[in-house]
């Protein structure tokens, strides 16, 4: 998955070498994690969005018109089991479980 990391990083006037520094990641690791070739923990996404002074869901990175989103940009995918399309509502500030009820919705919530 791809983040907003870098671009924020430029609004923000922080280079990534410096936000790595900030967070205590090296610069190669906070790298591959914007580009996507590294999945961090969400603890590590925290730290991003803190150390650039954003909400955590706005270091995410979700493409419009691509096969897995729908006209508004939603996530959508198809049930392997069913072929049902299933809408995913994701509200990261909260997640910590993903939980399906097979009737459109994945919802990702603290419990």
């Amino acid at each position: 998955m791809e983040y907003n990391i870098k671009e924020i990083a430029q609004t923000k006037g922080i280079t990534l070498k410096e936000l790595a520094a900030l967070c205590g990641l090296s610069t190669p690791s906070l790298y591959n994690i914007a580009n996507g070739k590294l999945a961090p923990k969400v603890s590590t996404l925290e730290n991003i969005a803190n150390a650039l002074g954003v909400p955590i869901t706005d270091l995410f990175k979700i493409k419009k018109n691509n096969p897995y989103t729908d006209k508004d940009g939603h996530i959508v995918i198809t049930c392997p089991d069913c072929g049902q399309m299933i809408g995913i509502k994701i509200d990261f500030s909260t997640f910590y479980h993903v939980k399906s009820n097979h009737k459109g919705d994945i919802i990702a919530t603290h419990e």
